[in-house]
């Protein structure tokens, strides 16, 4: 009898221990998927030092030569995306992209890949 006894005590235990690894995993899943995007705000890409940035006459050219891609690009939640060509550091040019959701965000991302066309971009969660 005492067995049995010993035995229960322990199973409440086991199932107390599943049930909190349980709500312990159920809200790491819940943190990365719903909590954490929202903690992407401002700056969300990483900018490239000076020397490897193209000359602004250089990204200029590239950039004109893609307008219908700025186009698209801005298409995708127009009114809210903002694509511009900037002079970053003393005769370089970057890409901005200022854009509203992570939505947006990833559709650009899945459109023009890691650069503009060989010009680094930074994006802005506006």
């Amino acid at each position: 009898m005492r067995k049995l006894f010993v035995f229960q005590h322990n199973k409440k235990w086991v199932l107390l221990v599943v049930f909190i690894s349980g709500i312990i995993l159920g809200g790491a899943i819940i943190f990365y998927w719903v909590v954490e995007p929202l903690f992407i705000i401002g700056q969300d890409t990483k900018r490239v030092p000076c020397d490897q940035l193209p000359n602004m006459s250089q990204a200029e050219q590239i950039y004109n030569e893609h307008l219908d891609t700025v186009e698209e690009i801005e298409n995708i939640n127009p009114g809210n995306v903002f694509v511009s060509l900037v002079e970053r550091c003393p005769g370089k040019g970057e890409v901005e992209i200022q854009y509203d959701t992570m939505s947006t965000r990833k559709q650009i991302k899945d459109l023009i890949g890691d650069t503009f066309f060989g010009i680094p971009y930074v994006m802005f969660n506006i």
